[in-house]
């Protein structure tokens, strides 16, 4: 229910390990306190009414906050409320990857369309750790045209980051499109 997969088949490369939504990471389970109360707010709105009240959210704090908790709760609720929602997690580390792989596979066309398949059919897209596309220029390229797919195709997007998106250093085209929704502070 749960189980999202990996882009690529396993013919030909390493195969990929299943991404998963943590079953211990619910709204049900998260910890409110003033500190954080307006971000798990907004994430049970962005849940309740993916893509329509907030798009994107874009949740940023400190390590240990509970900010993959949030994005992650996001996720089972959409779940829960809708089984056939496709919900696709992944990190901005394991998105680098993907790219490359699907990008090195010894100019295989179908991989790189399994890659846009894949990414291109989410409903929801929640991405942990955007900070880590820093320094990686195509990824960034590949990573905002995505975004700018999955924003006019009315699906939501979740990104979490450990410093607000001005501060981030990647591309100036990104940062402004994660300023378009509602950045929630999580300390």
């Amino acid at each position: 229910k749960i189980q999202v997969q990996p882009f690529v088949k396993a013919d030909n490369v390493e195969k990929f390990k299943s991404r998963t939504l943590r079953p211990e990471y619910t709204f049900e389970n998260f910890v409110t306190g003033e500190a954080n109360r307006e971000a798990f707010t907004f994430s049970l709105k962005v849940a309740n009414s993916p893509h329509v009240t907030v798009n994107p959210l874009y949740i940023f704090g400190d390590v240990g906050l509970g900010k993959t908790h949030l994005m992650t709760a996001i996720g089972h609720f959409i779940l829960d409320n809708n089984i056939n929602a496709n919900i696709v997690y992944t990190t901005a580390q394991q998105f680098t990857e993907d790219y490359f792989m699907a990008t090195n596979q010894n100019k295989d066309t179908e991989s790189l369309s399994q890659f846009y398949n894949f990414y291109r059919a989410a409903d929801v897209l929640l991405v942990d750790d955007i900070q880590l596309l820093k320094n990686k220029i195509k990824t960034q390229e590949e990573f905002f045209k995505l975004f700018e797919y999955l924003h006019e195709n009315n699906k939501q997007i979740v990104i979490t980051s450990d410093r607000p998106a001005s501060e981030l250093e990647i591309m100036d085209r990104l940062k402004s499109r994660f300023e378009w929704g509602i950045p929630v502070d999580v300390r």
